[in-house]
C-alpha cells in the first residue's frame, strides 16, 4: 500500500490516514487507481491548505473501500479545477467497476469510492 507521507507531500493539505481490515498487496492497476483517486480527492481542498482531511481505507474480502473527508464549504460552488479532479475519480472507479458516492453529514464533506477487487481491469 502507498506511503501516508508520499501523499502528504503531494497534496496541499493536511491528510491523517487510517487503514482498516485485512491490509494484503492489490495488482498494480488497482493500487495505482485507489493511490491517484485519494490524491485527486485531496487536491480538491488545494485552496483549502490548512484544514485537516480524514482518509480511511477499508479492505474488505471483496472490495477496498476508500473514504475521504473534511470540513464541508458551504455555499461555494464547485470550481472547474475540482469538477475535473472529481471527474477523474469517478473514472478511474469507474474503470475497475466501481461506485463513488459524495454526501455532507455534520459539518463534514465526504467521497466514499469502492473498488471491487476482482473487476476485470484489477486482473
Amino acid at each position: 500500500m502507498w506511503p501516508a507521507a508520499k501523499l502528504n507531500a503531494s497534496t496541499p493539505t493536511l491528510a491523517r490516514f487510517r487503514v482498516v481490515g485485512n491490509a494484503r498487496p492489490l495488482t498494480t492497476n488497482l493500487e495505482l487507481s485507489a493511490y491517484r483517486i485519494v490524491e485527486q480527492l485531496l487536491l480538491t481542498l488545494r485552496d483549502r491548505p490548512t484544514v485537516t482531511v480524514d482518509v480511511l481505507v477499508h479492505f474488505l474480502p471483496h472490495a477496498l473501500d476508500i473514504q475521504v473527508s473534511g470540513p464541508a464549504d458551504h455555499g461555494r460552488a464547485m470550481s472547474p479545477a475540482i469538477e475535473s479532479s472529481m471527474r477523474s475519480v469517478r473514472a478511474r472507479a469507474e474503470l475497475h467497476g466501481g461506485s463513488v458516492r459524495t454526501g455532507t453529514a455534520s459539518g463534514r464533506q465526504e467521497t466514499s469510492v469502492r473498488l471491487p477487487l476482482l473487476s476485470p481491469a484489477a486482473r
